[in-house]
């Protein structure tokens, strides 16, 4: 777990300021500039937040633009899917798209950056938790596209969790916030515990965000399969389960339990998850002992 906590914090750290991010060998995750695949590239994803992609090669996985447009050249093909947030998809005759093409176009991006949108304007007991109101909803969504694209097995492990046994991730999610403030007691009283404070925080809030984001998925698919999707990616069935939550969210009083409910699930999830994964890792594997060779004494 730690390795992914380091992952995400150095994503959330240098968003803004970081021009591309390399999700892994071949593929592309560009925050704050355009994404170009040349005609002589074959690339896994294609990621672009608050820009374009321009595709003139081969995408193997999936093309996606937030704030941006998906441009694809009379060469481009596209194995995956193409998703534009905020955007068109440009698609040039001649152009192979294999997957789903995705636009979701009518947001206002502007006043979704001032949280006019993602807030809804509420009063009193608010649709959205407040831990989620930190984030605007292009933020949250760039951070759906980049962790989809970096730990989909992860996110994937954790989805699992939550569509086998919902009820008991509920229990252990409930567990786990009530642990939350006697963890931090405890890390209070020792000078070495108090160094610890910030990755707990940090550790909660990775582990929530990772949870609400498997939920969507959970949500993403179920809907995508009720139109007959058979096979809906990851990126997106996050992005169709975000915006869902997030429209419900906009509920007053019923969004904001249903917001809760969602988290708190999740949480769970990703604690059994890591708890799995420790266990696993920590099993001995015991080799018996070679037979001993047995001596014949003659007589």
């Amino acid at each position: 777990m730690k390795k992914y906590i380091q992952l995400i914090l150095s994503i959330v750290l240098f968003i803004g300021l970081t021009n591309g991010l390399i999700a892994n060998d071949r593929s592309i995750v560009k925050v704050g500039s355009d994404v170009r695949i040349e005609k002589d590239m074959r690339v896994e994803d294609a990621v672009a937040v608050g820009g374009s992609v321009y595709v003139d090669g081969i995408v193997d996985g999936d093309a996606v633009a937030v704030g941006g447009t998906v441009h694809l050249g009379e060469e481009a093909i596209i194995y995956g899917d193409a998703v534009t947030v905020g955007g068109t998809i440009d698609k040039t005759e001649g152009a192979m798209i294999y997957g789903t093409t995705v636009d979701i176009g009518s947001f206002d991006f502007k006043n979704i950056f001032e949280g006019k949108h993602f807030f809804g304007g509420h009063r009193g007991i608010p649709g959205i938790p407040m831990g989620l109101k930190f984030i605007p909803l292009i933020g949250l969504l760039a951070l759906v596209l980049l962790l989809a694209v970096l730990i989909p097995t992860e996110l994937g492990t954790v989805a699992s969790n939550i569509k086998n046994e919902p009820i008991i991730m509920f229990l252990w999610g409930m567990l786990g916030v009530i642990l939350i403030v006697p963890l931090f007691l405890t890390l209070l009283i020792s000078i070495v515990g108090i160094f610890l404070i910030p990755l707990e925080i940090i550790a909660v809030i990775l582990a929530l965000l990772i949870g609400y984001i498997a939920v969507a998925i959970i949500i993403g698919k179920k809907l995508l399969r009720a139109l007959n999707n058979d096979n809906p990616s990851v990126i997106f069935s996050a992005i169709l389960g975000v915006l869902i939550l997030w429209l419900v969210g906009l509920i007053p009083i019923f969004g904001c339990i249903m917001q809760t409910i969602a988290l708190i699930i999740g949480f769970g999830a990703v604690i059994i998850a890591v708890a799995r994964r420790n266990k696993k890792t920590e099993e001995i594997v015991i080799e018996p002992e070679p037979a001993k060779a047995i001596e014949t004494k003659k007589a």
